[in-house]
């Protein structure tokens, strides 16, 4: 089996392209800050199985950087929404998709943990239908 170089100019313009799509992304998005604010919360849940499972140098690293990565949309998401509402909207999100991973991690389905998260989601949602009429008025 013959190993192949890898093309320097190839890999970073295939890079260039992943980034630039990544971040134009949001143009699709109604609302930019809440896009960073997902993607943050994917990465907070990523982080926190990094953490759980990780056992190599490597592991921590990547975990490292997965820290920054979700630091680094949250603080993205401060240009498009008020700091009060990114905030819960991150860790609500986070905590969500941390126990809906959890479950499907576990196939352990609790009914309270289950009606919990809902209760938690209400609060979000309504939250955010709040801060709009707010602005509306404004």
């Amino acid at each position: 089996m013959q190993i192949q170089a890898i093309n320097s100019t190839k890999f970073i313009k295939k890079l260039a392209k992943i980034y630039f799509l990544f971040f134009n992304l949001g143009k699709f998005v109604k609302n930019k800050g809440l896009f960073f604010v997902i993607i943050g919360a994917l990465f907070e849940c990523a982080w926190v199985y990094g953490l759980k499972f990780a056992h190599t140098n490597l592991h921590y690293i990547l975990t490292v950087f997965v820290v920054f990565a979700s630091t680094f949309f949250f603080i993205q998401s401060f240009k498009h929404l008020p700091t009060s509402l990114a905030y819960i909207l991150y860790v609500g999100l986070g905590t969500l998709f941390v126990v809906v991973a959890e479950i499907i991690a576990t196939k352990n389905f609790d009914i309270i943990r289950t009606l919990c998260i809902i209760t938690l989601l209400i609060g979000i949602f309504g939250l955010n239908k709040e801060n709009g009429k707010e602005n509306k008025n404004a």
